[in-house]
């Protein structure tokens, strides 16, 4: 049988698409665009956490305290001058198997944040990077698919995949209410 991650890999693989072309709109090169990318990131991410924090993922990944991003993106945000944006309805669950597939998309998330990173280093210096910059001195994305593929190959992976699915839609959602607040604001 095929590795779990890439099972997911293949089951969510046009979310993923939608999600990388949401989130593409944004200008990482102008302060604009970072901002904007932060606030669909605060949409999705801060109220993605306490969800699965409610669903008991500590018990599924010990180390989710350090994988945590919300506080980080909350201060970048308060850097920017931004409030915290009303955050999304997140589907909730106390499957263990819709809360690894969950955390799988929000652990990938973090995946591009070095090279994000330095595009927006690049371009304009002194902006916020914590939430960027979070765990990036530990391999998390690593360590998450080891416990993903030891702990969660038993879990029935439909539960897996709708977990996964319904966070990739979180973040699609996030992205198009984001554009829409911004078009909103320059009309």
């Amino acid at each position: 049988m095929a590795p779990l991650r890439s099972r997911l890999k293949a089951a969510t693989s046009g979310l993923h698409e939608r999600v990388d072309r949401g989130y593409g709109d944004f200008r990482l090169e102008t302060p604009t665009g970072y901002r904007d990318f932060l606030l669909a990131h605060a949409r999705a991410v801060i109220p993605a956490e306490e969800a699965l924090e409610q669903a008991g993922i500590v018990s599924l990944v010990p180390d989710w305290l350090q994988r945590r991003r919300r506080d980080a993106l909350r201060l970048d945000l308060l850097q920017l001058g931004e409030a915290i944006p009303t955050p999304l309805h997140v589907p909730r669950s106390t499957s263990a198997a819709w809360c690894w597939g969950f955390a799988y998309v929000l652990e990938g998330s973090r995946l591009g944040a070095r090279v994000l990173s330095r595009i927006v280093e690049s371009q304009q210096a002194g902006l916020p990077l914590r939430y960027l910059g979070q765990g990036s001195d530990q391999p998390l994305w690593p360590r998450f698919v080891d416990m993903l593929e030891t702990a969660a190959q038993e879990q029935p992976f439909d539960e897996v995949a709708e977990g996964a699915r319904a966070a990739f839609e979180l973040f699609v959602e996030a992205a198009w209410l984001q554009r829409e607040a911004t078009a909103d604001c320059l009309a």
